[in-house]
C-alpha cells in the first residue's frame, strides 16, 4: 500500500507544484515505523529527481531530514494529532518549496496543510471502524 501511495505521490506532484511527498511523509510518520520512513521518504525523493529532471539525491536529501526531524520530535509532542499534522505539513512545506526556489510559497503551504488535516481527519474516520486488538 506504501509503494502505491509513494507513486500516486510522485504522480500529483510532477503535474502540480503542491508538495505531495511531504503530505505523505507527515501521514506515513504516523502509520508507519522511523526506519521504514526513512527509506520511505529515500526512494520518494529519488524518483522525484528522476521525474522532475533534478540532480540526483538533492530531493531526497531534503525529504531524509525533514522525515529524520519529524521522528525526533514524535518522541516529544503526541505525533497523532491534528495539530502536529498540520504543523510539520506547513512548515515542510514552506521549506521544500523555499529549497526549490518556487513562487507563493505561503499560499501553497496553507494549502498544502489544509489538505493534510483533511487526509488525517478522513483516514481518522476509517480507522475508528476497524478493530484493534
Amino acid at each position: 500500500m506504501t509503494a502505491v501511495l509513494v507513486l500516486f505521490s510522485v504522480f500529483l506532484e510532477s503535474y502540480s507544484t503542491l508538495p505531495f511527498s511531504i503530505i505523505l511523509l507527515t501521514f506515513l510518520s504516523t502509520r508507519i515505523s522511523k526506519n521504514w520512513l526513512i527509506l520511505v521518504a529515500f526512494i520518494l525523493g529519488f524518483l522525484l529527481d528522476m521525474f522532475l529532471l533534478r540532480k540526483l539525491g538533492s530531493t531526497s536529501i531534503f525529504l531524509i531530514i525533514f522525515s529524520f526531524i519529524t521522528v525526533s520530535y514524535q518522541s516529544k509532542f503526541e505525533a497523532d494529532t491534528s495539530a502536529f499534522v498540520i504543523f510539520f505539513t506547513f512548515l515542510g512545506s514552506f521549506a521544500y518549496l523555499l529549497y526549490n526556489g518556487e513562487s507563493n510559497i505561503f499560499l501553497i503551504s496553507i494549502v498544502t496543510s489544509a489538505i493534510s488535516f483533511l487526509i488525517y481527519k478522513i483516514s481518522k474516520r476509517f480507522q475508528k471502524g476497524e478493530k484493534k486488538w
